[in-house]
């Protein structure tokens, strides 16, 4: 166990080492349509996003869908990719760079809180019925929450 600066004066395995120049080319792939998608489609229309426009955040997601950015982590048996959730991490840091803080919620909710817990938890009727439909965008996941008055504010 390390304690205050220990880290520093104790020699470390340079595999062990996570940085991006370890990543696979695969990684980098991904990594960079992710990029691509959030500097060319996020960013020119952060404003409308940040409008809440409805029909263009939903546009958006199935775009995310037909890349295949939003089923990186789940297994290809439902339609995902079945890649690592470095990958998925990867991507999700990416979608960051188009600056809206809206559309990363979206994307967030329809990668995380919508899916995950079907991939893991679901039985197999529900992982067949939904997930397919959900890495591809076609269907959309959604999430509830008190007021923002009361500090429950996604956005926040």
């Amino acid at each position: 166990m390390f304690t205050g600066g220990a880290f520093l004066t104790t020699p470390i395995d340079e595999r062990k080492v996570f940085c991006p120049e370890t990543f696979s080319e695969m990684q980098q792939e991904f990594a960079r349509a992710a990029e691509e998608f959030a500097l060319n489609e996020i960013l020119p229309r952060k404003k409308e996003i940040e409008k809440h426009d409805q029909q263009l955040n939903m546009q958006l997601i199935r775009s995310c869908g037909e890349l295949g950015l939003l089923g990186v982590d789940v297994p290809e048996t439902y339609g995902g990719l079945s890649m690592d959730k470095v990958t998925a991490a990867l991507v999700a840091e990416k979608i960051t760079y188009g600056q809206s803080e809206s559309f990363m919620v979206s994307f967030s909710v329809q990668t995380g809180i919508g899916m995950l817990p079907i991939v893991y938890f679901g039985n197999e009727t529900q992982r067949e019925r939904f997930l397919p439909k959900l890495v591809s965008g076609e269907w959309l996941t959604a999430y509830a929450l008190t007021e923002p008055g009361s500090g429950s504010d996604a956005l926040s």
